[in-house]
């Protein structure tokens, strides 16, 4: 499910429409929709909307607007327009509509929306945790008064956009901001406003001015991260002057003492993902940054990756404990503590700002919402920590929040904490004699368990090219109506999964359950999960990832190795030929052909004869692994089928090892 939500901040993490659509004439709203230039899409929308006669038409009219306003983080409009929709009888904008009267925190009017939805849609389950999330809101904001935080807008704040604060050299900060002093003569259409630059906050007099050149750009220069001596920063630009690579890039630049150098594209960055919001960990070893890489938990993820002697390693995702299905985005850090924004975990709106600690590397505590008043009903997000007192204050900072009563869509607060007052002391009383009566001791009544979830989520790998299992592996795809296997002490049970590819069950601490997913064009699939060890939560995932079967394609077995003039099964090939085996006992009902191919070099009929040998040899050890002889067929093809079509005293070694290979080829 999509929760639609757009804000400056998300803006800069979507390619650009440049310069072709800048001069091309809109016609209509919907065409300026579908280009992003929501800013004209809008009162074109609206224009057509009043013209509209029948309701189907009015109801997609009013929902199309609805969206656009939402994309430029006008909320209170999307709401408007959602409610409209919806009056209208457009069923689709019954969704959105919930999730905006949530944002404008109209938790009691969202909860009923959910509710109705709760019996209409697939994903019913989603509708009640957003309905529990409503209640959680009402109780945080009735509670925010007790919780000691001072929050005040800051006082550089514009009608425009300014966000993602980030401590700069004396005390003064880094913001991004598209207000109109932005380099660059083009209106950015996603907004209706100027691109994004970085510019430098002096928060003693609140004066701002442009980043130093070369670091801003006719572009979107967004979150900046700076190593600890201030030499060198991190962030993200949105755009280039070539229209088909107009994605969000992490860049480096170094300061020499007089100026800084022109930025350069992290070496770890991939064409077509975008890369936002770096930051860096607590010791400067390690960055950390948002991407939309496509084999990511989904949406946004979070990332970290080492910086060792100049050199980047390579970017890992962080846990499933940290990253959900939807966006993940900007991380900081205030010591050892976390912090980052999150639309995955129901929260009170929008984007809300979580914190968690890293017990040991990799494994995250369980993130903690900030709740009220720093999280709202809208995006949160972008969270620093400036400065600690042992006095009243205990810790001051600033956010990045699109609440309403601010001055733009998006502005900087700046919030402050007390230190918790001790509890006063009481006068000691004189000691009286009396005479006490033992109070009965209540027996203890143990609390009761709360109940636990699994959700089991089952996807297949997608391909760069669905016909050919040797390109480059996109993402994943969930598999609805998967057959999924349950076994455990408690029983077996055999279900389908959801349009989602997830299946949601509540199970019983310390008992191991197993699993076996199966879909007709996917390898069967086994998954053990098991509650010990794991950080206690209400809610568990487990995501089971199945292969593609690809019928009649020949595909190579890696690392099987013959000695020269013999066909045994040397040692080294026998954990390829493992995995193998283990692949046909999970799926009973596949059959191949198994093929040894041998290089040019030798007789024509001494290849075929030492190939069909070598081959049989392989069905042989698979069928001491326990598959049935009956599915399986040794073909020796020798020097017939090569892999790479060369002159044969041309060829060379490498041709040849190509064309030296065993595979397999599944059959009906």
């Amino acid at each position: 499910m999509n929760k639609y939500y757009h804000s400056s901040l998300l803006s800069i993490l979507i390619f650009l429409i440049l310069s072709c659509n800048y001069t091309q004439n809109i016609k209509d709203g919907k065409t300026a929709y579908d280009l992003k230039r929501y800013a004209e899409a809008a009162p074109l929308l609206e224009k057509e909307y009043k013209k509209a006669k029948e309701m189907p038409i009015k109801g997609q009219l009013a929902y199309f607007t609805a969206l656009s306003y939402d994309k430029m983080n006008q909320s209170d409009k999307a709401l408007e327009w959602y409610k409209t929709a919806v009056d209208n009888r457009f069923a689709k904008a019954k969704i959105p509509y919930a999730y905006a009267l949530k944002r404008a925190e109209m938790y009691q009017e969202a909860i009923g929306v959910f509710s109705d939805l709760s019996g209409e849609v697939d994903n019913s389950f989603e509708m009640r945790k957003e309905m529990e999330a409503c209640k959680k809101a009402i109780q945080w904001k009735k509670e925010e008064s007790k919780t000691g935080y001072k929050i005040e807008p800051a006082g550089f704040n514009t009608p425009f956009s300014e966000y993602s604060p980030t401590l700069f050299e004396n005390g003064s900060l880094v913001i991004s901001s598209d207000r109109p002093v932005s380099l660059g003569e083009n209106t950015y259409q996603w907004t209706g406003n100027d691109f994004s630059d970085l510019f430098i906050v002096d928060t003693d007099d609140g004066s701002i001015e442009s980043f130093p050149a070369p670091i801003n750009t006719d572009f979107n220069e967004g979150t900046v991260a700076f190593s600890k001596d201030r030499k060198t920063m991190i962030f993200s630009r949105c755009g280039t002057n070539d229209d088909k690579d107009n994605y969000c890039k992490l860049m480096k630049s170094e300061f020499d003492g007089d100026q800084w150098s022109i930025p350069e594209v992290l070496s770890f960055v991939m064409e077509s993902v975008n890369y936002a919001h770096p930051a860096w960990g607590p010791e400067g070893e390690f960055l950390y940054f948002a991407s939309d890489e496509p084999e990511g938990w989904g949406g946004f993820d979070l990332y970290r990756v080492k910086y060792k002697n100049g050199l980047w390693a390579e970017p890992r995702i962080l846990s499933g404990n940290i990253n959900t299905e939807k966006d993940d985005l900007f991380p900081s850090f205030d010591g050892n503590t976390f912090y980052f924004a999150s639309e995955g975990r129901g929260g009170m709106g929008g984007l809300d700002i979580y914190k968690s600690l890293e017990e040991s590397p990799g494994k995250w505590k369980t993130p903690v919402n900030l709740k009220a008043p720093i999280n709202s009903g809208e995006d949160d997000f972008g969270i620093i920590v400036t400065r600690h007192s042992d006095g009243d204050i205990m810790e001051e900072g600033y956010f990045s929040s699109a609440r309403t009563g601010g001055k733009g869509n998006d502005d900087i607060y700046a919030f402050s904490v007390k230190a918790p007052q001790p509890e006063p002391i009481p006068e000691p009383v004189p000691d009286t004699p009396k005479v006490v009566i033992p109070e009965p001791v209540p027996v203890p009544v143990p609390e009761p368990e709360k109940d636990i979830f699994l959700e089991v989520y089952v996807y297949g790998k997608t391909y760069s090219n669905p016909n050919d299992p040797k390109s480059s592996i996109t993402g994943k795809t969930a598999i609805k109506d998967a057959g999924l296997q349950i076994t455990s002490a408690l029983g077996r049970d055999n279900i389908k999964t959801d349009n989602r590819g997830m299946y949601r069950f509540k199970i019983e601490k310390g008992i191991d359950y197993r699993f076996f997913a199966s879909s007709p064009e996917y390898f069967n699939k086994s998954a053990v999960f098991n509650t010990s060890n794991r950080e206690e939560k209400e809610v568990y995932r487990l995501e089971i990832l199945m292969d593609k079967i690809f019928r009649n394609v020949e595909i190579r077995l890696e690392n099987i190795y013959y000695d020269y003039d013999k066909w045994d099964i040397r040692n080294d090939a026998k954990p390829t030929l493992n995995k193998l085996a283990n692949i046909l006992l999970q799926n009973p009902n596949i059959n191949i052909i198994l093929g040894s191919h041998t290089d040019c070099r030798g007789s024509e009929k001494y290849n075929q004869e030492l190939s069909q040998k070598r081959a049989q040899s392989a069905v042989d050890y698979l069928t001491t692994m326990g598959v049935a002889p009956t599915r399986l067929r040794a073909t020796g093809y020798g020097e017939n089928v090569p892999a790479v079509d060369c002159n044969c005293n041309a060829c060379s070694d490498d041709e040849h090892q190509s064309n030296r290979r065993t595979t397999f080829r599944i059959v009906d």
